[in-house]
């Protein structure tokens, strides 16, 4: 069992009076945690249903007071995929108001184009919502040297619970083109409708060719004949659903240089799925795009997990000059160069005039989250 980082957060907040809402790619290991939360819980105490039962539509079209008499004998409600319940904002505010710290609910859904929009207004005031990616470095206990030998492993086959347990290289290769071919962006099919699966397709095996380079709508409009508005919309949509984050441009005046952006996915093994390409990390030519998502992503992850309030940022002179990630803290700018093997460590002195708090370069050598 791997420990999860955000774990003992969600504890310290647990029968509190709020509604717990946990929210993550598909099969980033949410059934697992909630299931140790629940076990806190006396098993008779326990309420658990999901949003794929036709009987938990049910709730849908039955009236207050059934849906009390139903839950009145627990003290904890776990429903998972919740996004799936009609009305769900509406249902589960009226249980907090009536019950308040007396019983602890728990939802959790794959995205937050339903769950987290769905409650939002409903549950103001009355909820608190975690976001769980796939398997951190630190969640491994992975430093130094440990992280080094497994870093072309991790740059190839990605840190998805069942990639990383598989046993060899096949079960690894197998488990994440699984993944993304069958139920990873299920959640935006199910928004935009199956009509529109090529075009979501082809866009993200655009994305996927892409990282770490600076894209425009308008670029990739023209060079995938989509609709604008459509791929702004399904950029945003894949966002929402934890398969790809945008990173923006950094700049205290410039509002020209923000109209350009980056685009990485959280998990690269499910990059190199959609290409489906696992060749070795020897043989690559995008070796050193690879090694930036993963850092990035990994510095999200874990700066998340300790809840610390970070921006991030990408920052590019005129001249082509680039800083890959800049981390803005209490108002202090830090920013880091990634390299893989130390080619792409151009020193901008351009970046200087910002007067960043620190410029640090990460390699495989100093790899810390």
């Amino acid at each position: 069992m791997i420990n999860r980082q955000i774990t003992d957060s969600i504890r310290q907040r647990l029968n509190k009076g709020k509604v717990i809402i946990l929210v993550g790619a598909r099969q980033v290991g949410k059934t697992t945690l909630t299931n140790q939360l629940i076990a806190d819980y006396p098993a008779e105490q326990v309420f658990s249903i999901t949003g794929d039962d036709f009987e938990t539509q049910r709730l849908t079209k039955m009236p207050a007071s059934e849906i009390e008499a139903l839950i009145e004998p627990y003290t904890c409600i776990l429903l998972d995929e919740a996004h799936k319940v009609n009305r769900i904002g509406d249902i589960v505010k009226a249980l907090v108001d009536k019950y308040g710290d007396q019983k602890q609910i728990i939802l959790t859904g794959s995205s937050t184009i339903g769950l987290v929009d769905k409650t939002s207004e409903p549950l103001t005031g009355r909820k608190r919502v975690f976001e769980l990616y796939p398997l951190s470095t630190n969640e491994l206990e992975l430093y130094g040297e440990a992280l080094r030998s497994r870093l072309p492993e991790l740059l190839t086959y990605g840190l998805y619970p069942e990639v990383v347990n598989a046993c060899d290289e096949i079960d690894k290769r197998d488990a994440i083109l699984e993944l993304a071919r069958s139920s990873l962006y299920r959640d935006v099919l199910d928004v935009t409708g199956a009509r529109a699966s090529g075009d979501l397709v082809a866009l993200l095996r655009f994305l996927a060719q892409s990282i770490g380079e600076t894209l425009s709508i308008n670029e990739i409009s023209l060079k995938l004949s989509i609709d604008r508005r459509t791929i702004d919309r399904y950029i945003d949509l894949l966002a929402k659903s934890f398969i790809v984050f945008p990173l923006m441009p950094y700049s205290r005046s410039d509002s020209s240089l923000r109209r350009s952006y980056k685009v990485y996915f959280w998990d690269v093994g499910v990059r190199n799925a959609i290409l489906e390409d696992f060749t070795p990390l020897e043989e690559r030519s995008d070796t050193q795009a690879l090694f930036q998502n993963f850092v990035i992503a990994e510095r999200m992850k874990n700066a998340h997990y300790r809840g610390d309030l970070t921006h991030y940022h990408f920052w590019r002179s005129y001249d082509g000059a680039e800083v890959d990630l800049v981390e803005i803290r209490n108002q202090a700018v830090h920013g880091l160069k990634l390299s893989y093997d130390g080619r792409y460590m151009r020193e901008s002195k351009l970046f200087d005039k910002l007067e960043p708090t620190s410029y640090n370069e990460v390699t495989p050598d100093n790899l810390q989250f």
